[in-house]
Order: C-alpha cells, then structure tokens, then sequence
C-alpha cells in the first residue's frame, strides 16, 4: 500500500513539473497572448465611445428613429381629459352664442361702460337677460353652457 502511494506520488510529481517547465520558458519570437483590447485598441475606443453616447442619447434617438407617432419638429400629443375636452368644445361655441344675443349683450356693454366706479350687481338686469339669451341659444344648438 505504501509503495503504491509513492507510485502515484512520482506520478504526479512528474506531471506538475512537465506543466511548470512548459510555461516557463517563452521563446524571443512567441510572445504571451494579448487579449483584444490591447490587440485593437482603435476599436475598443470606438466601440467605447459609441456605446456611452447611444447610452446618452438614447432618449432622442429613439424618438427621432423608432417612435414615429411625431418627428423631431411635431410637439408630441397631449393626453387630455374626457371633461376637459367636453370644457374646450362648448367654450369654442361661445361666440357663435353671443353673436346671435346681440341686442342684450350692447346693453350690457353699455351699461358697464357707463358706470364710472363699477360695483357688484350695478348692471344685474341687463346680466341676467344677457345670460337667459345665451341659454336659449345654447338650447336651439344643442349645447350647454
């Protein structure tokens, strides 16, 4: 038993000296082996460079490239709300309301111009016939105010 352990000790013994005498010695021609950084070092600086400014930039690039739903000069669309939009739409039906009350609406013009010093409730009739002509109209449109 003995002898054979001495056996497999000579064995590896001889084994891990071959390994050590084989990377010991580099001949003037063979040189150790480079990894590609050092082997092309122009590509990894551009490789480098062009990867940290995608990374950068990748916002506007994708905006300008991928998303197509607006180019570079389009202001992107806003998501409005349901009442908001329903707001904008009657608001734009407003002079096309006032327009057809327009015999209440002088008299209110005048009577707020004539006033020197304007005080709540100084033209409160001429307002509210302004504002029962204006829901009639709204009426006959199909709207609301």
């Amino acid at each position: 038993m003995l002898k054979l352990f001495y056996i497999f000790e000579k064995i590896n013994v001889l084994f891990f000296m071959e390994k050590e005498s084989r990377k010991a010695v580099w001949s003037r021609y063979q040189q150790p082996k480079r990894t590609w950084i050092y082997r092309h070092p122009y590509l990894f600086q551009f490789l480098g460079i062009t990867i940290g400014l995608s990374i950068f930039f990748s916002k506007p690039i994708y905006d300008n490239i991928v998303n197509t739903s607006y180019g570079a000069l389009e202001e992107p669309k806003k998501l409005i709300m349901d009442s908001v939009r329903k707001a904008q739409t009657r608001l734009k039906v407003f002079p096309q309301l006032l327009a057809d009350c327009g015999g209440p609406a002088i008299s209110y013009a005048k009577c707020v111009v004539v006033q020197e010093n304007l005080k709540q409730n100084a033209c409160l009739q001429e307002f509210n016939e302004l504002r029962k002509c204006i829901h009639k109209a709204a009426r006959k449109i199909g709207t609301r105010v």
